[in-house]
């Protein structure tokens, strides 16, 4: 009887003291699982998202600091020589010039200007002694272009037209061969809007008031003594994580040509 006893003691320490270990786990057991992995797979999609805003972001951020680069300092290191004239002549920066027949022209989204880099008291036919910027194309965005001069003859009509091609009136190049062409060339693109504000001595604006579009007259071109640029660059972002927002970075510089001021 006694060992009878002591078999069946032993067979229930052995049984199992819970449903876990024959029915897996509770439903409650289950659904605190799931939702912890959703909870997890929420912070880590989170995460990713978040991650390529960013990294999109700091990209367009570097497009437009870049577009910046290339469009702001080429004309502020322009203008900033406008009008250099060593040998007084008078006929460099914004007037026109009677030797030559060079008409600069100051409007609100288009100047050209020239200076006597040499010394030589004449308008020589290069990208050094004729300076132009303009924005160009069917935007927006636009795009800045340069005038790239690559010519030895001198156009007695001005200013070439944008988008290339050879001004009228170029005379035979004194070195010989035939005449090149002078071409507007890119300087950066993504440009939203970009405005040249002139003023005179007194700070007024040319004309008064400035409202675009605006192109200087002569009279009006030989008084600009300080010239504010404000170009805007804009950047559509692409893709789920940005969804077609509009990036937008403005630049501005207030410049007084130094070789203007005794005019």
């Amino acid at each position: 009887m006694m060992r009878a006893w002591q078999e069946a003691l032993k067979r229930a320490e052995r049984w199992p003291t819970s449903l876990r270990s024959e029915v897996g786990a509770t439903l409650l057991e289950m659904v605190v699982a799931a939702s912890i992995l959703a909870l997890v797979l929420a912070t880590v999609y989170s995460t990713l998202i978040s991650s390529k805003t960013v990294h999109a972001r700091n990209t367009i951020s570097f497009d437009m600091h870049t577009n910046a680069h290339f469009a702001l300092p080429p004309i502020t290191r322009a203008l900033l020589s406008a009008g250099m004239d060593p040998t007084d002549v008078g006929g460099f920066g914004f007037v026109d010039d009677p030797n030559s027949g060079f008409i600069p022209v100051a409007s609100d989204t288009l100047l050209t200007f020239t200076l006597d880099s040499n010394g030589n008291g004449v308008i020589d036919q290069n990208s050094n002694e004729i300076k132009g910027f303009a924005l160009a194309g069917a935007g927006p965005p636009f795009t800045l272009e340069q005038l790239i001069i690559n010519f030895c003859g001198v156009p007695a009509c001005g200013v070439p037209p944008i988008g290339g091609g050879p001004p009228c009136g170029i005379p035979p190049c004194a070195i010989g061969g035939p005449p090149g062409a002078s071409n507007w060339t890119l300087l950066a693109r993504q440009i939203q809007t970009i405005q040249f504000i002139y003023m005179d001595d007194q700070g007024n604006p040319l004309p008064n008031p400035a409202t675009p579009p605006y192109t200087l007259d002569a009279a009006q071109r030989a008084q600009i003594r300080r010239i504010g640029v404000r170009i805007t660059i804009g950047q559509t972002g692409t893709g789920f994580s940005l969804g077609g927002r509009q990036f937008r970075y403005t630049l501005t510089s207030d410049i007084t040509p130094r070789n203007l001021q005794g005019l």
